[in-house]
């Protein structure tokens, strides 16, 4: 039995390639309950959102926000859930992911860089509302 279990490791990337961004609250809730339960995938995602990489923590921050959501989900939340009564977006553990990834460039990481994650994390929930009704428009137009 115990060699059948080792058999049954996840192939991460697939799961998240599939999972990928994330457009609805279940999906997200899913993911949510895998970050809690298995270290593993924890690890494995905080590397491949490092893996995106950027030259600033804008930049690394604005691909994986654009990696990891749609802004039809970011739509619902604000960082610390007040505003408009949105969501939390700081308690949720792939928020808590998104800034290991950041802080494990070496480069990035320094006195600041908590408070540099935080803005752009802010900015990017800010713009979603905006950018659906960019996208809207274009649509419309296209039409």
């Amino acid at each position: 039995n115990v060699e059948e279990s080792n058999d049954l490791t996840l192939d991460y990337s697939n799961l998240n390639s599939i999972l990928l961004p994330i457009d609805k609250e279940d999906t997200l809730n899913n993911i949510e309950e895998q970050l809690a339960t298995d270290k593993k995938y924890y690890t494995s995602l905080t590397k491949q959102l490092a893996g995106l990489g950027g030259k600033s923590i804008k930049t690394m921050v604005k691909r994986i926000m654009g990696y990891l959501f749609t802004d039809n989900i970011l739509g619902f939340y604000s960082f610390n859930g007040r505003a408009n009564k949105k969501k939390c977006f700081a308690n949720l553990l792939i928020s808590k992911v998104i800034f290991s990834a950041v802080k494990s460039i070496k480069r990035l990481n320094n006195e600041s860089s908590t408070d540099e994650i935080e803005k752009y994390i802010k900015y990017h929930l800010i713009q979603a509302p905006f950018n659906i009704k960019k996208k809207e428009k274009r649509n419309v137009l296209v039409d």
